[in-house]
Parts: C-alpha cells; sequence; structure tokens
C-alpha cells in the first residue's frame, strides 16, 4: 500500500512538472506579475481606470487587467442610458416645466375672472 501511494506522489509531481513546461513566456510574465500584486497583502496594489464612452456602450479600462464594459440599459437590465433617451429625459424636463407655467397663466385667468364676476355682483 506504501508503495502505492508513493508511486502516485511521483506520478503527480511529474504530471505537475509536465504542466508547467508548458506555460508560455506571456503566461509565465502574467502569473510572476499576479503573484508580485498578491505576496503583500498589506499594501494595495495601483490600478489605474479611465472610462471611454461611445454611443452604444461604455468602458472602463483598466491598465493591469481585463476591461468592463457597460451596455446600454435595457427593459429588463440596469445599464447606460443612450444619447437618444438622455435627450429625451431633457425635453421631458421642458415639457414639464411647461405644463407648470400653463396651469399658472390658467389659475391667474380663473382668479382674473373670478374677480370680474366678483365686482359684477357687487354692481347688481
Amino acid at each position: 500500500m506504501g508503495m502505492l501511494r508513493t508511486k502516485q506522489i511521483l506520478d503527480f509531481v511529474n504530471d505537475v512538472q509536465s504542466a508547467m513546461s508548458s506555460i508560455n513566456s506571456a503566461q509565465d510574465s502574467a502569473i510572476a506579475l499576479n503573484t508580485a500584486k498578491t505576496s503583500d497583502i498589506n499594501h494595495n496594489v495601483t490600478t489605474d481606470l479611465s472610462y471611454t464612452a461611445a454611443p452604444a456602450e461604455g468602458t472602463v479600462v483598466s491598465s493591469d487587467g481585463t476591461d468592463a464594459v457597460l451596455p446600454l440599459a435595457d427593459a429588463t437590465n440596469a445599464g447606460l442610458l443612450s444619447p437618444a433617451e438622455k435627450v429625451a429625459i431633457a425635453n421631458s424636463a421642458t415639457d414639464a416645466e411647461l405644463a407648470a407655467a400653463v396651469k399658472v397663466e390658467k389659475d391667474r385667468a380663473e382668479l382674473a375672472e373670478s374677480g370680474i364676476q366678483t365686482q359684477i355682483n357687487e354692481l347688481g
């Protein structure tokens, strides 16, 4: 039984060594960079982020990782507003302001008419 375990361990070590020898130089560099980042857990690793805007999506660009693409919102999922949606919202705010102004003018007209009716009643 002891011989079988020793053979299994040796086979495992050989498999690991074989797998490690198949790592290319780009993978080896990425592993080294990643290992350097995580080797000191008491310090933060600097990551520069930037944002690239486009009409159909936005991209958060990472200096040392995978970029994140932010899609437009849809009826199911949260996301970014499209330029057309932004314009529609801006115009709807203008429409709301216009509706409020029309209401004020209507209220003024009703008050003026009410005042005239009151004067007629007082004369009568």
